[in-house]
């Protein structure tokens, strides 16, 4: 067809067969039915593809299908198995998006190997409303089309390829990141334009990083909960991950939210790592130590040695093992009889007879007021990193 091919709500009673077709033009099949089994492998679209509204009553299959331009399957029903088997949607510039939106698969839907394009532009939301009602087949290795999924209802299995290595994971999912800055990049150059018309612009709602990030977000959202239906908890976690990274993006959330999420990432990958909290740990209670001692040296220049280092480092352990220690304990307790304790209540060298509560009374000066505000600190980091080993270790074993 080297012009334009219009079938605009044709009857096909039997098998339609457009093996290999060639459509140079625009290829409308709006509100076409096709009561029998559909073939379109190997056709060539080179121009716009309508199937908006179109009803495949028998099998329809686009296995091997170039979509070089938009491609439109907008409301379009499968009533039968759909193939859309190592299918691909050119990856460049200014080829229409791809539609998906509200279209109902009844049967199968096998997308396996199908190459979906880079550009946030033309994938975002592809198959918003879209509803699978059975099991639905995405398994291609660098499938990366998150955001086309923002909105989409899986009502069966969900099949995805095998996830690579975390690291080649994250790198792909860095790719996806860049490529939604840089059309949000090319949504601030568009909006600028002198010539601009809001109301001519088809892509204005999808336009901006709160847009362009929270569909991405919604995409991730929808294949987390789809894994999380199917026990598959590596690629649950894979999902969530990355939903967390793209709502960072969102110039919307708060700066304590995106730092909270940031670090949640950093001390246990997302409530994943054990090891991780564990370690920030161990690292704390040491810091906190080097704290503490170097606070008595600044106020006694003889508290050197390891006995007097001993007595920072347990005031530190204590600080973990006795969330707020400092606040409960009396001077007769043993954490006011240790070294540190005692300089930084008298903000100096302790006197002799400080042991019957005369030169230092308990609760005296603004230096030990600090000292245990700066316990407390330790004790809720302590905390903290100790309920994200425990939700680490819940997911590690499933435990509900």
């Amino acid at each position: 067809f080297h012009g334009g091919a219009g079938f605009y709500g044709a009857q096909f009673h039997g098998e339609a067969r457009f093996y290999g077709a060639q459509f140079h033009g625009g290829a409308g099949f709006y509100g076409a039915q096709f009561h029998g089994k559909a073939w379109f492998d190997g056709a060539q679209f080179h121009g716009k593809a309508w199937f908006d509204g179109a009803q495949f009553h028998g099998g329809a299959r686009f296995d091997g299908a170039q979509f070089h331009g938009m491609a439109g399957f907008g409301g379009a029903q499968f009533h039968g198995k759909a193939w859309f088997v190592d299918a691909k949607f050119a990856d460049k510039d200014g080829a229409g998006p791809i539609e998906f939106r509200t279209a109902l698969f009844h049967k199968l839907a096998d997308f396996s190997g199908c190459r979906f394009p880079k550009q946030p532009a033309r994938i975002q939301g592809a198959f918003e409303t879209a509803r699978f009602l059975e099991e639905a087949r995405f398994r291609s290795p660098e499938f990366d089309a998150f955001s086309a999924f923002d909105g989409a209802v899986f009502k069966g299995k969900l099949l995805l390829a095998a996830a690579g290595t975390e690291r080649e994971e994250q790198r792909r999912f860095d790719a996806v990141l860049r490529a939604t800055k840089a059309a949000v990049e090319e949504d601030l150059r568009v909006i600028s334009a002198n010539d601009y018309e809001h109301v001519e612009d088809d892509q204005a709602r999808e336009r901006g990083a709160n847009t362009r990030f929270a569909a991405l977000e919604g995409g991730l959202r929808v294949l987390k909960t789809a894994m999380e239906a199917e026990k598959d908890h590596m690629q649950e976690h894979r999902f969530f991950r990355f939903e967390l990274q793209a709502k960072r993006r969102r110039p919307s959330v708060s700066r304590l939210e995106k730092v909270a999420s940031w670090s949640y990432g950093q001390l246990s990958d997302y409530g994943n790592s054990m090891g991780r909290p564990l370690a920030a740990l161990a690292l704390s209670v040491l810091f906190f130590w080097v704290v503490y001692w170097g606070w008595g040296l600044s106020l006694d220049g003889t508290f050197v040695g390891l006995n007097q280092g001993g007595t920072a480092l347990e005031f530190s352990i204590r600080s973990v093992v006795q969330p707020f220690a400092p606040w409960a304990a009396t001077k007769w307790s043993p954490l006011f009889n240790l070294d540190v304790v005692e300089i930084v209540r008298c903000g100096g060298p302790p006197p002799p007879d400080l042991e019957d509560g005369v030169a230092c009374p308990t609760g005296g000066g603004f230096g030990w007021l600090t000292f245990r505000l700066l316990a407390t600190v330790q004790s809720v980091f302590s905390l903290l990193l100790a309920f994200l080993f425990a939700l680490a270790l819940r997911k590690k074993f499933q435990i509900s």
